[in-house]
């Protein structure tokens, strides 16, 4: 049997609302970003490659299909856990003292994601009986 990823179109509204989610936190860790660069450069980096990497897989993922698209979506939501994990650092050395505004941000983007990653259903084609060749009835 042969198996295909579908999107519906709720799935391409949600990877719209993803993408724009996305946009948002860059903006709400510009300044968070800033505070992490002064204390730890490497940090900083990792942190705007991943949100980088999260918004391009977002962007590729929209002009796939099937197995490709969801591959973008796990990429991404992988990305933005690295965000998350790099948020988790920069507060545990002390180098921000809060990123409320965009954890909630991230939280909601990383709900998405999953919801993006594990949404697609597999539709499962009917199987087709082989032909057989027919007797000339000579």
């Amino acid at each position: 049997m042969l198996g295909v990823l579908v999107t519906t179109h709720q799935e391409n509204a949600n990877m719209l609302i993803a993408y724009t989610v996305a946009i948002e936190l860059v903006k709400e860790l510009r300044p968070i970003v800033e505070k992490i660069r002064k204390h730890d450069s490497t940090l900083a980096k990792q942190l705007v490659d991943a949100m980088n990497s999260t918004v391009q897989n977002l962007a590729e993922g929209e002009a796939h299909r099937g197995g490709n698209k969801r591959a973008k979506y796990d990429i991404a939501h992988g990305e933005a856990n690295e965000v998350k994990g790099s948020l988790d650092l920069a507060l545990a050395w002390g180098y921000i003292a809060d990123d409320s505004p965009a954890r909630a941000t991230l939280r909601r983007l990383l709900a998405m994601l999953w919801g993006l990653t594990n949404s697609q259903r597999l539709v499962v084609a009917p199987s087709r009986k082989p032909r057989t060749a027919r007797s000339s009835g000579a």
